[in-house]
């Protein structure tokens, strides 16, 4: 793993790895990724999902469960279309060696990820990511409900710093969330009536 030029370690999630990884804090936060992170630690660790906010927690809690959607698929590695040759052949063999029964689960246990087939197991440490509502796909997934037009803004401008109330807020957001939806539709080229509809 550590011989492959284009994969480098730590390209994961990892907030606060160093502090970690030096025994200064208890815990940190980090993705099925940053296990490789963790190969040489002479003490054994785990994970945990983030909790479930619930009306106790919040009254603003819809009770929905905390998902992350790390779920069986979930990791992607792409060949480029110039790659050719040799390396061509190197890295389809890469790929069909990842993803097979044989091999795939050597490749999860050793570098962590998702694996690539409904049968594979998570990680040694990775269990509690990879398990219940947390290794679920959220519903909305990775949508940006924000039109081309206001991209890089936040969703929340205003209400968080108080000068906008939440029936403003959420009318914007639920206006910025249809033209997001329509673009999409566009994009996509679904010429359905439904894709057209404005809510």
């Amino acid at each position: 793993y550590d011989s492959l030029p284009s994969v480098k370690n730590g390209t994961a999630a990892f907030i606060g790895a160093d502090d970690f990884l030096g025994g200064k804090a208890a815990m940190s936060f980090g993705t099925n990724f940053a296990a490789d992170n963790l190969r040489d630690v002479e003490w054994e660790y785990g994970t945990m999902a983030f909790p479930t906010i619930t009306q106790q927690d919040s009254p603003l809690s819809t009770g929905a469960p905390a998902q992350f959607g790390a779920q069986t698929g979930g990791t992607s590695y792409m060949i480029p279309s110039t790659t050719e040759g040799e390396e061509l052949e190197a890295a389809v063999k890469f790929l069909q060696f990842a993803t097979s029964p044989e091999g795939g689960q050597e490749w999860l246990d050793g570098s962590g990820g998702i694996p690539a087939t409904a049968d594979g197991k998570p990680a040694p440490g990775l269990e509690g990511l990879m398990s219940g509502d947390w290794f679920t796909t959220p519903q909305m997934g990775g949508v940006n409900p924000i039109p081309k037009a206001n991209a890089g803004k936040p969703a929340f401008d205003g209400y968080l710093l108080g000068s906008k109330d939440l029936p403003t807020t959420l009318e914007a957001m639920k206006k910025d969330w249809l033209a997001s939806s329509q673009e999409t539709a566009k994009d996509g080229g679904w010429a359905e009536d439904w894709a057209a509809q404005g809510g």
